[in-house]
């Protein structure tokens, strides 16, 4: 016997003995509280039981793949990033830095941080160029207007 068909003789026994106590009851009253959550249940049970296998099968596994991203910068880009390092320190003392040298170094710090080596290659040889370019800037005479 299944648990639904021994709710529903529960809830039977119950009316059965209601109907015994409230003989002056009818379809046009309300029904009493007891009976109305007894039958509310009952029903909710018989609903819940009469569900198809295949509705309540297990849920299918969600596979997610991640891309493939680099943990390690190359080792051109390293080597490059600390000449760029480099590069902008010994300028900075002979006070030949052009900021534009830099953002480049900020640039090429920042696609290191993401394991970029592309962008850090690319962004520490513009830095160096920049540095190179101010050191040759403060060896011309001064411009006289």
């Amino acid at each position: 016997m299944t648990a639904a068909q021994k709710i529903f003789i529960v809830v039977a026994k119950l009316v059965r003995s209601m109907h015994c106590r409230f003989a002056t009851w009818s379809f046009n009253m309300v029904l009493p509280k007891p009976l109305m959550v007894l039958s509310l249940m009952s029903a909710l049970m018989m609903t819940g039981c009469s569900t198809p296998a295949d509705i309540i099968a297990a849920p299918k596994a969600i596979v997610v793949s991640v891309p493939w991203s680099p943990t390690v910068l190359s080792a051109e880009a390293d080597n490059a990033l600390k000449a760029a390092e480099q590069t902008v320190v010994e300028t900075r003392v002979r006070r030949a830095l052009w900021t534009a040298a830099t953002e480049q170094l900020a640039l090429a710090r920042g696609a290191a941080k993401i394991f970029d080596s592309e962008n850090t290659l690319k962004h520490a040889r513009e830095a160096i160029v920049l540095c190179q370019s101010g050191l040759q800037q403060k060896l011309l005479p001064p411009v006289t207007w």
